[in-house]
C-alpha cells in the first residue's frame, strides 16, 4: 500500500540535475548582463518537468 504513496526514483540523481540546471542559469544571468532570463525561466520550467516525469514516476503495482 505505502509503495503507491511514496514517490520512488528511477533515475536517482533526478533532483541534481534539476537544481544544476536551475544553479547554471542563475549564474547565467548573473555574469550576463543581456542575458534573456524570462525566456531561460520558461525554458527551466518546461525542461525540469520533463526531467521530473520521467525521475520521479511512481511504479505501478
Amino acid at each position: 500500500m505505502f509503495k503507491v504513496l511514496f514517490l520512488n526514483t528511477k533515475y536517482p540523481y533526478t533532483a541534481g540535475v534539476i537544481g544544476v540546471i536551475w544553479i547554471f542559469t542563475a549564474i547565467l544571468a548573473w555574469l550576463e548582463p543581456g542575458f534573456p532570463i524570462l525566456k531561460a525561466f520558461v525554458f527551466d520550467m518546461f525542461a525540469c518537468l520533463i526531467i521530473a516525469y520521467v525521475g520521479f514516476k511512481p511504479e505501478r503495482v
